[in-house]
């Protein structure tokens, strides 16, 4: 039952969509101009950081995330179990 209520509302969020043009009336924070000139600061700004500096930041992360998942306390086997 619950699937075929989902599925609904799936087809009627789809027919509203292709009905109102879903969200291509919304209108954007910054305006077409001002959007492209935002672009190109960003893609300037990206192509001045070296490749290495990515590579060695995007490491550092890893490892953050790996240290922290690896040294977080054990719980017992009793209490991995939600209720």
């Amino acid at each position: 039952m619950i699937g075929i209520v989902s599925g609904a509302l799936f087809i009627a969020v789809g027919l509203v969509f292709m009905l109102t043009d879903a969200t291509s009336a919304l209108g954007g924070i910054l305006g077409a101009t001002d959007q492209f000139r935002l672009e190109n600061w960003l893609r300037r700004v990206g192509d001045a950081v070296p490749d290495l500096v990515m590579i060695a930041l995007a490491a550092v992360v890893l490892g953050l995330i790996a240290w922290r998942w690896l040294s977080r306390p054990k719980r017992p086997s009793g209490e991995d179990q939600e209720c």
